[in-house]
């Protein structure tokens, strides 16, 4: 058994707004069976899973289901890495400025580039952990920039992704398109070109479905079209929500003008990201604030993206919390690269940006999806955003200790999710540095990027007893909880454990539940084995840890100039099983490199 010791850490606290899951109990290895639901029904079908239906109650060990993902509608295979703002401006942060946008970007664009050497999925294998220690420090190899997002072999761009108040108040340019507010963003088309130069990031936007309410005798750019001509409850003006008016998809000239809005934004301002917010219906127990169903906005978009000068290099991201019942999910699968699972999860008017208890509640939203939805689903054609990642900064702006960015960072990168940056690049520090720009977590990300991680529930000694029945290798919520990716075509995976600490989500809602409804506190050890995680039995692995996310552990270095969250430990042969002692919010990610079978 490989172990590993640490003294327990002390973070900040935080409750989290409730959340209704959409989940049905089902099989580990079936499709499940999707229907719409009430949010009072979504919570009583969660609590039917977490009562032992989803893991059952017997010990027998669930089979595990290879998952994989596939390309995207608009034709991706990897993550979007890059920046988004929201929040920091919805904590009062930043002021989304052309200047100040290239200020935190060109943070990005400084990292750009490192070749597939230095980010070479095979590195594991060789024993290569890591390029030479100095390329950690700052300095350059053969000619090439430090460590950045993007350009490598399975992350092959990275975004600048602007939010809400880009754009002109409530009206749009002559053909009633969105066009840039001149006094923040004087010059897109500038910004984009600026950004992109020596393969830095590409441009992105945030729209929301419909049209400005003031366009209404505006014509559609080629057509003799009136845009209120179009609009689904008339001409009035009225029914407008966030200025804009609802389609009558069925209209004459509505795709065209979504094909309009693409092409500016595509050719006259260098977009290559579309983030389609307040997308409907969503699963969210506050029901929709948009229009009451965005379908036709997403596929519309899809098909004017696919028409485009930028088809095969614009990607589409849905947003929020959407319903991924089986009314829903065909649309959002088919039409867009990636989905958000959950609310925002930043604070809002606070001196920090996000609680530890909203990183909780995303990462039990992408629990529930990866095992209801997303088994039966292979591969799966659409990536899950899980929100931004809030890892760059330290405590006293992010408002997480060093252990939760650790196990924030690991969580979204095996989860295979988006990994758009939501702190200060400016403010960067060591870690953060680490979590975004670490060759051997962009190694291991590369490699396994075609699959999502999967819960596979563990040991702990002292026991941390969940609320409902537990069975070794099973996918209910724990607080305790091991998460497997993969095995690839090779037969290697990745394993993550972790102890996300005491359930800081409030207990709110139809359901008057938590996360995972237990508050074990102290260090606890968190013990798996190749049996329970689903793997060959018979089969060996070479186990190495790819990053030790333990408090302090990260800043080691060891003789040789390694750091020592990067080592090698050993095979399983008489050791099948791994094992680590985790305070609360710690984790550690190890990397099986199957040897023989």
């Amino acid at each position: 058994m490989f172990s590993h010791n640490t003294p327990m850490t002390r973070g900040s606290g935080g409750a989290a707004v409730a959340l209704a899951f959409a989940v049905l109990a089902i099989e580990l290895t079936g499709c499940p069976p999707l229907v719409a639901a009430s949010s009072s029904e979504h919570a009583a079908r969660r609590d039917s899973e977490w009562n032992g239906s989803a893991a059952g109650t017997s010990n027998s060990i669930p089979p595990l289901q290879v998952l994989t993902y596939g390309t995207s509608a608009n034709g991706f295979s990897s993550v979007a890495r890059g920046w988004s703002p929201w929040g920091l401006l919805a904590n009062q942060r930043i002021n989304q400025t052309q200047a100040a946008v290239l200020r935190q970007c060109s943070e990005l664009r400084a990292r750009s580039v490192r070749t597939a050497v230095d980010i070479n999925p095979t590195m594991f294998d060789t024993g290569e952990l890591q390029p030479p220690p100095e390329l950690h420090e700052g300095h350059t190899a053969a000619g090439f920039p430090d460590a950045g997002f993007a350009h490598g072999p399975a992350d092959t761009v990275q975004y600048c992704v602007l939010d809400s108040g880009w754009s002109a108040g409530c009206n749009g340019d002559a053909f009633g398109r969105p066009m840039p507010d001149l006094t923040v963003f004087p010059d897109m088309a500038g910004l984009a070109t600026e950004l992109s130069a020596d393969t830095g990031p590409l441009l992105g936007v945030y729209l929301l479905p419909g049209t400005f309410n003031a366009d209404r005798l505006k014509l559609i750019r080629g057509t003799n079209i009136t845009l209120g001509s179009t609009w689904k409850h008339g001409n009035t003006g009225k029914f407008s929500k966030f200025c804009r008016m609802e389609f009558n998809f069925s209209s004459q000239g509505v795709q065209e003008w979504h094909n309009s809005v693409v092409d500016t934004l595509c050719e006259d301002y260098g977009v290559r990201y579309i983030k389609l917010d307040y997308v409907c219906p969503t699963s969210s127990p506050d029901g929709c604030e948009g229009f009451p169903d965005s379908r036709l906005a997403a596929t519309a978009y899809h098909t004017a993206v696919g028409q485009s000068k930028c088809n095969g290099t614009m990607r589409v991201g849905l947003s929020w919390m959407l319903d991924w019942s089986a009314e829903y999910w065909p649309t959002w699968s088919a039409d867009a690269d990636a989905m958000r699972l959950d609310e925002d999860i930043n604070n809002r008017g606070q001196r920090t940006l996000v609680q530890f208890g909203t990183v909780q509640r995303a990462i039990e939203r992408y629990r529930v999806f990866v095992t209801s939805l997303a088994q039966g689903l292979v591969p799966l054609r659409i990536r899950p955003d899980l929100d931004s990642t809030f890892v760059a900064n330290p405590e006293r702006i992010s408002g997480l200790n060093d252990a939760q960015r650790s196990t924030m960072a690991l969580h979204w990168i095996a989860a295979g999710a988006n990994l758009l940056e939501g702190g200060d690049l400016t403010q960067i520090d060591p870690l953060g540095r680490q979590l975004l720009f670490d060759p051997a977590l962009r190694a291991v990300a590369a490699q396994f990027n075609d699959h999502p991680m999967q819960p596979r529930n563990p040991r702990s000694e002292p026991w941390c007893q969940p609320p409902w029945p537990w069975t070794a290798g099973g996918t209910n919520p724990q607080q305790l909880q091991t998460w497997i990716v993969g095995p690839n075509a090779r037969g290697d995976a990745l394993v993550l454990l972790a102890n996300l600490g005491p359930d800081e989500h409030p207990r709110t809602g139809p359901s008057k539940s938590g996360t995972f409804r237990t508050e074990c506190n102290g260090t606890r050890r968190v013990l798996i084995s190749l049996t329970e995680l689903g793997l060959p039995v018979r089969s060996i692995y070479s186990t190495a840890v790819v990053w030790d996310g333990r408090n302090g552990t990260w800043r080691v270095r060891t003789a040789n100039g390694r750091r020592e969250q990067h080592r090698v430990l050993g095979d399983t042969q008489a050791a099948p099983e791994l094992a680590a002692d985790l305070a609360p919010w710690e984790s550690i990610l190890y990397k099986l490199t199957r040897v023989s079978s």
